[in-house]
């Protein structure tokens, strides 16, 4: 790292880059704009916030592994259609489907659930997640797909070829068998009552129009998986409450699409550089970033008991790393008010996002 970060290469100045660059020559790194999801994350940096909540099927308490005093009373079982899925069966979409009765209804309902090879989860017909062909244990809020009485939980879980490819019944041959199972914890609690449920044996799956009871292959620590402990860690975990401060748990919002944030789906290498009418149309009147900033200055004033001056010079730093020159100093002064106001702080939290020294990466 010293030797990389001492280099005359590393310490070139940077240099703009046309669109197409011909017979490219390294003269230092391209000067560039930030990215949909930076430009949101500097805004909230900016104002002090966080955002409200995380979009992503993620829980970070599960995934850090943080202590938890839940209690799990039961044990899940690996569970698939045929007997031996563990070691080899053939490629197959397999639906699941449990029935669940509630007592009550509940004042909290987490599911954690992992597939050999992927899944689709509903509740009560309503589709909950899904996951892309990864054995990592998934975990739900599912308190508003719950009710009290009846609950029908179904899972479509599909056992992939050893070549990724989605079963086709010309191609169940013995030669591409492979491992599969589907295990699922679902922590549903009243306010004096444990109404937790698992994949067992009283599971069933589809075959024509017959629902059949399920084969349990074993307990969650099984071979060939061995996700054990991830997987009680993470049925275990409380709600993840932990602030959300990167736009990359969020859905994409109008401002960060008109930035250039990709569909999920959408595999994409290099994103457009330059700015488009869409992009400038949504950065001067479009209503998720004037939103943003009417919250972040009054997050700013709640924040800041500050003097107007002292105010713009705090907000000069943390937005651009500089103190305002001082025509720019008195302008902002002028904008912000005395004593500051939000909407003139709201202005000036504007007129920062809009200079270069704040979107361009040097």
């Amino acid at each position: 790292m010293a030797r990389i970060l001492t280099s005359r290469a590393y310490q070139l100045p940077a240099v703009s880059l046309g669109e197409k660059v011909e017979d490219f020559v390294f003269r230092g790194p391209a000067v560039r704009r930030m990215g949909a999801e930076q430009f949101a994350d500097a805004m909230m940096s900016v104002a002090g916030m966080n955002y409200p909540k995380s979009d992503a099927n993620l829980n970070r308490i599960a995934a850090l592994g943080l202590p938890t005093d839940v209690k799990l009373p039961l044990q899940p079982k690996w569970i698939w259609s045929t007997p031996g899925a563990e070691a080899k069966t053939a490629p197959a979409s397999v639906v699941f489907r449990h029935l669940v009765t509630l007592v009550e209804a509940p004042i909290e309902a987490y599911l954690t659930i992992a597939a050999d090879s992927n899944y689709t989860l509903a509740i009560n017909g309503k589709r909950v997640g899904n996951s892309r062909n990864d054995i990592t244990p998934d975990f739900y809020d599912v308190k508003a797909s719950l009710k009290q009485g009846e609950n029908v939980i179904t899972v479509t879980a599909v056992n992939l070829q050893p070549n990724g490819r989605n079963p086709v019944a010309a191609e169940l041959t013995p030669e591409s068998d492979n491992p599969a199972g589907l295990i699922v914890y679902a922590r549903v609690r009243a306010k004096d009552k444990v109404m937790d449920f698992v994949s067992d044996a009283t599971w069933t799956f589809a075959s024509g129009q017959k629902q059949l009871p399920v084969v349990e292959l074993g307990a969650v620590d099984m071979a060939p998986w061995k996700i054990g402990k991830k997987f009680t860690e993470t049925a275990a975990a409380q709600k993840d409450t932990l602030p959300v401060q990167r736009a990359a748990l969020l859905a994409a919002d109008p401002l960060m699409v008109a930035l250039g944030r990709p569909n999920r789906e959408q595999v994409t290498t290099v994103r457009q550089s330059t700015a488009t009418t869409l992009q400038a149309l949504e950065l001067t009147n479009g209503s998720t970033l004037a939103n943003l900033l009417k919250q972040g200055a009054a997050k700013v004033l709640a924040d800041k008991q500050m003097k107007s001056v002292e105010l713009v010079d705090a907000l000069y730093l943390k937005a651009i790393s500089r103190k305002p020159t001082a025509v720019e100093r008195k302008v902002a002064e002028q904008v912000v008010g005395s004593p500051a106001k939000v909407e003139g702080v709201e202005d000036l939290l504007w007129s920062l996002a809009m200079l270069p020294e704040f979107q361009l990466i040097y």
